[in-house]
């Protein structure tokens, strides 16, 4: 995959490009879809108060500017379903930010500080019998926690390592009907992750990170409320302002996708009109390797 990023990043250099597409310096973001055996690039230009892009298709020796409105639906499909997801992972590892209810603040987001602490419990907390037997927890349902928060870890992408660099979704991953089981372990999760409330405070001690090691009872004790009114106020709010723990999958669903709809629409302006044009390039190793497709 490695190998294939880089023919791509540097295409945008070609002399053909830039003849068709002259305002290609103006590149804000390029983000490139795997999808159906085909790899598309979105180029996203800005100058001034214009704001555009191009849908282009990459091959082994050309590159094909696509004037095709069905594909660039399918990317924002694919896209609508990727921001969604982000905004899941946001809610647990992102510790800048902004709950929605609130005006933007400077200081970091506590809340997910404190669930990251909780977190870094349950690899410890899953080889302890004891432990586990103290909080009626089974080893499954840690190791359950463990294996549900690296998939929504995997969705996170911080903004800052988005600048000068080339966004890559594979389409199988951001699938509708894929993430729905993502809703349904999440709403699952939460009652487990509640029982670490009953650990008592010498044990987390010995369990957990250097942060755990350094609290004292009362800052222990805090850290539950932080942990339970930080899945109420930023994952819980993100459906239903008033519901604990919400069910309506589908209906969830909907909701976030709506809610991202903006963000997309920014990514996705209207398209510069061009004609369908095909750039001959040297001729790569552009094949997939067997595991390289999870980008």
């Amino acid at each position: 995959m490695d190998a294939i990023k880089e023919i791509v990043e540097r295409r945008l250099q070609h002399e053909g490009l830039r003849s068709v597409i002259p305002d290609v310096e103006d590149c804000k973001l390029r983000i490139v879809y795997e999808q159906h055996g085909r790899l598309l690039e979105w180029l996203l230009v800005e100058k001034g108060n214009r704001s555009g892009g191009y849908l282009i298709e990459h091959q082994a020796d050309r590159m094909t500017i696509l004037s095709d409105r069905n594909a660039i639906e399918q990317c924002m499909t694919v896209e609508r379903n990727r921001q969604a997801l982000g905004k899941i992972a946001d809610v647990f590892f992102n510790p800048t930010k902004i709950r929605e209810w609130q005006q933007p603040s400077p200081r970091p987001h506590k809340g997910v500080k404190s669930f990251q602490t909780y977190l870094e419990l349950f690899p410890s907390l899953k080889d302890n019998d004891k432990a586990l037997t103290l909080i009626r927890m089974e080893r499954e349902e840690a190791e359950f926690v463990v294996t549900l928060f690296e998939r929504v870890r995997s969705y996170y992408e911080p903004t800052a390592d988005q600048k000068d660099s080339i966004l890559w979704r594979n389409a199988e991953r951001f699938r509708s009907d894929t993430w729905i089981d993502l809703l349904q372990d999440l709403h699952k999760a939460f009652p487990i992750m509640q029982k670490v409330a009953k650990l008592p405070f010498q044990m987390a001690h010995q369990l957990g990170s250097q942060k755990v090691r350094l609290m004292t009872g009362i800052g222990w004790r805090w850290m539950h409320w932080q942990v339970y009114a930080h899945w109420h106020d930023d994952y819980f709010y993100l459906f239903d302002r008033w519901k604990s723990n919400p069910d309506n999958y589908e209906g969830m669903q909907q909701t976030l996708l709506e809610s991202v709809r903006p963000v997309v629409a920014r990514l996705f302006p209207n398209e510069m009109i061009v004609s369908e044009q095909t750039l001959s390039c040297e001729r790569e190793p552009f094949r997939f390797r067997e595991g390289e497709r999870n980008a």
